[in-house]
């Protein structure tokens, strides 16, 4: 199978649950034979790759892809990361048809979004790791809670910004998103 893997941060990145996750995920259907083409974010500015746009491993019988989209920030989800994930994703299924998407998260947002309009006829898959709501209890958790450090001082000055970004989302892409 030839498989597209859309999410915002990969192992590349940086460390963490979603990253292993998502590495050991396309390791293992590598390992199966299949192919894998990751489409994500830029490299953080520290990264020494952060000028590859595209790297390729062999994994067992299978591969595994990783396309950067320049000029996304990266781990995060942008209208720039959803209009260049869904272009590049066009772009790669008319090469060749994808069997199947999997977004992780919300990554898959516009590509769900373009089969539902007729654009392409991939069955989709997402993965949701937490929800909005999740995020919204954090975010209030921190304001209940007096800083400890300047860091969490900080996450406290922005937490209600998040919110009302958690609260927009909510009501204007994850709704259609859903």
């Amino acid at each position: 199978m030839r498989i597209c893997m859309l999410t915002r941060t990969t192992r590349l990145h940086s460390k963490g649950g979603m990253e292993d996750h998502i590495a050991m995920l396309c390791q293992g259907l590598a390992q199966s034979g299949h192919t894998i083409e990751i489409i994500t974010t830029s490299l953080p500015k520290t990264s020494p790759q952060r000028l590859v746009q595209k790297t390729e491993q062999k994994a067992g019988p299978g591969k595994i892809i990783t396309h950067l989209i320049p000029g996304t920030t990266p781990r995060h989800y942008s209208t720039k990361w959803f209009a260049q994930s869904l272009r590049l994703f066009l772009e790669l299924n008319s090469r060749g048809r994808f069997d199947v998407v999997h977004g992780q998260s919300a990554a898959a947002f516009y590509v769900i979004r373009a089969r539902m309009r007729g654009a392409h006829n991939v069955p989709t898959v997402s993965s949701l790791h937490g929800t909005i709501f999740d995020e919204i209890k954090t975010q209030l958790n921190l304001l209940s809670s007096p800083p400890s450090s300047f860091s969490d001082l900080k996450d406290s000055l922005i937490a209600p910004i998040k919110i009302a970004m958690h609260y927009h989302s909510l009501h204007f892409m994850d709704k259609e998103y859903i």
